[in-house]
């Protein structure tokens, strides 16, 4: 990136001495598929080109990013006008742009992925000791990379998963070592909470096979309040000769005979004949 990286920290600085109003910084975000995804901001500040020898803002930010890397034409990078504290020049967007394209990076620096890890790191210092003491107070480069895993290891500023390192003060070479991968997988809370889920419900199931084993064949109970009224079912009919058969009812006894009816008046009865008297 000689017109950007090595001319923004070293050539610029005769250009920018007497203002320091320039603009750079590569914010980029790598991914677990060994691509990145950012911005490049390349800008001065508004006004400022007639200082810097040139007939307008826009003539001086074609002399000093006259070769810049980010090929708009290549369909890697997409440009469009920057305009933001006063500063204005262009923004290169790119996406999914893969570690072993980063040729418009190489003279910045370098990303590797070994096994589970990215190891970025740089040649050179982005600025000698002699170029930090004269850099202007107004220069503004940076370079900020946000990593999927933890950062184990770097020499810029860490906040969270972003590394950032100010190559105007940056007087040794870029480095950081940070993991590849979402914190190295699936979260260990998650994998003890689904864990122990799967115990109860086992448990739960367990306890159910059992309650139902004890209650098979047992008419279902009717729990109090239930509002619907439902028939209990029969008993299971026992084989015909474990069943006693109950004796036959007796019948009932006969109705006592009617009292006899009352003696009637009767004619007495007529006198009987004597014998004769045979012997006279």
């Amino acid at each position: 990136m000689n017109r950007i990286a090595r001319a923004a920290a070293l050539s610029l600085l005769a250009a920018v001495a007497l203002s320091g109003c320039v603009r750079y910084t590569v914010d980029l975000t790598l991914e677990t598929d060994n691509t990145a995804s950012g911005t490049v901001v390349t800008a001065i500040q508004s006004g400022i080109g007639e200082q810097l020898g040139a007939e307008s803002d826009q003539a001086a930010l074609n002399d000093l990013f006259a070769d810049s890397p980010f090929d708009v034409d290549s369909g890697t990078f997409t440009a469009s006008d920057y305009a933001e504290d006063g500063y204005i020049g262009k923004q290169y967007a790119f996406d999914g742009l893969g570690i072993d394209q980063f040729g418009a990076f190489a003279d910045l620096f370098s990303i590797e992925r070994v096994g589970d890890e990215f190891i970025v790191s740089s040649e050179s210092a982005p600025t000698p000791d002699s170029g930090v003491d004269q850099m202007p107070p107004g220069a503004e480069a940076s370079l900020s990379i946000t990593f999927p895993g933890e950062v184990v290891d770097h020499n810029g500023t860490l906040e969270d998963k972003t590394v950032t390192w100010n190559l105007f003060t940056q007087n040794e070479p870029i480095s950081a070592t940070a993991g590849a991968t979402s914190d190295g997988g699936f979260p260990v809370w998650l994998v003890i909470a689904a864990a122990v889920i799967l115990a109860v419900l086992i448990g739960v199931a367990i306890v159910v096979v059992v309650v139902l084993g004890k209650q098979k064949g047992a008419p279902p109970l009717t729990m109090p309040g239930d509002s619907t009224d439902s028939a209990v079912p029969a008993p299971p009919v026992q084989p015909m000769q474990n069943l006693a058969v109950p004796p036959a009812a007796s019948a009932p006894p006969p109705p006592p005979p009617p009292p006899p009816a009352p003696p009637t008046a009767s004619a007495p009865p007529p006198p009987s004949a004597e014998p004769e008297d045979t012997q006279k």
